[in-house]
């Protein structure tokens, strides 16, 4: 018997985060693929799996790495998820939180300072001090602000904090693999 191998990407990508889940039966072929709770046809039983999200092109490589183990490896426009995962996390912070009973997504884009909340731009004000930036704004009657200091190094840089009524919401860390391996078992 064997196992069917089962990959899932958290996808970073501006004002949301997507989740694609893959699995694969390595002996007969199958492929099931399901992008947000959405299942994706799948078009190929051998070689790679290609589909569009938003607008990017998204691959699936299946490399078979011998006899008995493959590779599965997602690329977005080409870049290896782990390099693109970067470069999100360079630019936006992600954190979740809740109020009045509805779940929200908040991302700071930190290259022009826009807040959003499930995908929608919130106003917002910014505060300049000596040392720190407060970036103001609303969801629903929640008041919320993220606050900005220098970490003292340079490798790690600016740290954001967000606060939801004066409670601190811990920041997203996606720091899950970006390529998968699968052992095929020995009969």
């Amino acid at each position: 018997m064997t196992d069917i191998v089962k990959c899932r990407w958290v996808l970073p990508c501006q004002s949301e985060r997507h989740f694609v889940e893959f699995s694969h039966h390595p002996v007969n072929g199958k492929r099931t693929l399901v992008v947000d709770g959405r299942p994706v046809q799948c078009r190929n039983r051998n070689g790679d799996e290609v589909f569009t999200l938003d607008d990017m092109q998204l691959r699936i490589c299946i490399k078979k790495t011998d006899a008995r183990n493959f590779e599965y490896t997602l690329k977005i426009d080409d870049v290896i998820f782990e390099t693109f995962r970067e470069s999100q996390n360079r630019r936006y912070d992600r954190w979740e939180t809740e109020t009045e009973k509805i779940k929200y997504e908040v991302v700071f884009d930190k290259s022009d300072l826009k807040v959003r909340a499930n995908g929608k731009i919130l106003r917002s004000q910014h505060r300049f001090e000596e040392k720190e930036a407060i970036t103001y704004f609303n969801i629903k009657k929640s008041q919320c602000h993220i606050i900005a200091v220098s970490s003292g190094m340079q490798r790690i840089g600016v740290i954001h904090s967000l606060y939801v009524n004066r409670m601190l919401e811990p920041l997203i860390i996606d720091e899950a693999p970006g390529t998968f391996t699968s052992r095929l078992p020995v009969n």
